[in-house]
């Protein structure tokens, strides 16, 4: 990911149908600065491919420094089985015109 873009985290779902989700969170991690998207409004959802979408706003990526991000998703499925997926790590590279351009 690339600060101050708006890019696109998506999450294949192996294990697990979209159908079975009840409610889901996606959490973007950086030292202190945390940003969590819900399946109610942050979270599309692709049925047809078993695949959670998550976009960021330019806002959101110039939060974050040039060191690596956390993700993780954390769902309550539809009988109240709580699950999280293993954490996992992506590089967030500079920009040199800092700033929203949109």
């Amino acid at each position: 990911m690339i600060r101050g873009t708006t890019p696109t985290i998506e999450l294949e779902l192996l294990n697990l149908k979209i159908d079975d989700i009840k409610s889901a969170y996606v959490t973007i991690k950086q030292g202190d600065v945390e940003i969590t998207k819900e399946l109610d409004g942050g979270i599309q959802v692709d049925r047809e491919n078993n695949i959670l979408r998550v976009k960021l706003t330019q806002k959101e990526t110039l939060r974050f420094c040039k060191k690596p991000v956390k993700v993780q998703l954390r769902a309550v499925l539809n009988n109240d089985t709580v699950v999280a997926s293993d954490i996992f790590t992506r590089e967030m590279e500079d920009v040199l015109l800092g700033g929203e351009i949109l």
